[in-house]
């Protein structure tokens, strides 16, 4: 339904970053002795995190990257650093809500696209599964061997 609705996903994606904003520098976090996850955090802002985790659930990646890719260098481009946390909260919620949908290259695409880098991207294969969260450990040793199997003469026995 909301796919049908012209400028709505975009509106949505909008309303939800705003939400993301309403966060507070806390002076304390700095020396603070305790671990609190949450300091600084508000109810607009965990609803907004939830809303941008499903809503990138429900849409898909083909659907909400091309939003994320409209709005996010806006809020790059901005100084203040609120703007630059949100950008990395919605891009860390799209990489989990889209799971396997995207792929990293994808991904990276869209942190190049945003972040306005010009250069090569050059592709790690640890940072790849850690960027992509919790996956299985066969699914991990698949594609390691289909890797290996690829890129065989790149790698020495």
């Amino acid at each position: 339904m909301m796919r049908k609705l012209p400028q709505f996903i975009s509106r949505l994606f909008a309303i939800l970053m705003r939400m993301l904003l309403d966060i507070e520098d806390e002076a304390s976090w700095h020396t603070a002795e305790s671990e609190d996850e949450d300091a600084g955090e508000t109810g607009n802002y965990s609803v907004g995190q939830e809303c941008l985790d499903r809503l990138a659930i429900s849409l898909g990646g083909n659907t909400i990257v091309p939003v994320a890719s409209e709005q996010l260098p806006a809020y790059l481009a901005a100084p203040e650093w609120q703007k630059h946390h949100a950008t990395l909260i919605a891009l860390a919620q799209i990489a989990e809500g889209c799971g396997k949908e995207v792929t990293i290259k994808e991904l990276a695409e869209l942190v190049k696209e945003v972040v306005g880098f010009e250069g090569r991207l050059v592709w790690d294969i640890s940072a790849s599964a850690m960027f992509r969260g919790k996956m299985s450990t066969k699914e991990v040793d698949e594609q390691m061997i289909n890797v290996q199997n690829k890129n065989s003469s790149y790698f020495v026995e």
